[in-house]
């Protein structure tokens, strides 16, 4: 639901404002374009990208009775990406075009549940991750930083950075490590290795000592990497 909201929004920012002149006398109908092509296209979109922009061309005029098809020529990726839109009319095309799509990229990150005040100690329910456009915040399990001091005051839905919150010291590659792994309530531990640094609440890859197989699981601590139904 919300990358649908964040999507509606995003493919309607380029649209008019209440009150203004129009200066287009085709806006409204390219912008009724614009969502439908958004709509087509957003469900084959890997789960961390929305769109952003619909550059519809201007000669791109819908009539009644037509209708829009589009669909992706290439794996779309970060950034600029290119549509295959075609304007229908009768069942028969009217229109060809390779349509521009801007794309966004949404991380999770962490962000205060609450006004965080210089000084306090972070507490379980204080930070939690949620999806933001862009690259800047700290993607951490939100567990890793109860204990960890505020730096400075942070408001309710701000993104936690290293300039407010003490983050947890990284962990050097080539680190040994126990690697935990979870099936159902058994309990499996080997050891290993970190194959990059890290920090404590990062997913990280972890060579298994035993097998020589490399496996990705969870930072908890500085010691301990925990794998969820994998095998080590």
């Amino acid at each position: 639901m919300l990358r649908i909201l964040i999507l509606s929004a995003l493919v309607c920012l380029g649209g008019p404002k209440a009150g203004d002149e129009p200066t287009d006398p085709f806006a409204e109908s390219r912008q009724a374009i614009q969502k439908d092509i958004a709509k087509q296209l957003e469900p084959d979109l890997p789960g961390n990208l929305l769109i952003g922009e619909v550059s519809v061309p201007a000669t791109f005029v819908l009539e009644e009775g037509d209708s829009v098809r589009a669909q992706w020529r290439r794996t779309p990726k970060e950034g600029n990406a290119f549509a295959l839109v075609e304007l229908m009319r009768n069942d028969a095309v009217q229109r060809r075009a390779f349509v521009r799509i801007k794309l966004l990229a949404v991380h999770e990150v962490l962000v205060a549940q609450r006004e965080l005040t210089e000084g306090e100690v972070i507490s379980a329910g204080d930070l939690e991750l949620e999806p933001r456009i862009g690259s800047e915040g700290v993607a951490l399990a939100p567990v890793s930083l109860v204990g960890s001091s505020v730096l400075a005051d942070v408001e309710f839905g701000q993104l936690v950075t290293s300039t407010n919150v003490a983050l947890p010291t990284p962990i050097a590659r080539g680190t040994a490590v126990k690697v935990v792994v979870r099936v159902g309530g058994a309990r499996i531990e080997s050891h290993g290795r970190l194959e990059a640094t890290a920090r404590p609440g990062e997913q990280v890859r972890v060579r298994v000592k035993a097998t020589r197989k490399i496996v990705q699981g969870l930072l908890v601590d500085p010691k301990t990497v925990e794998l969820e139904g994998q095998g080590a």
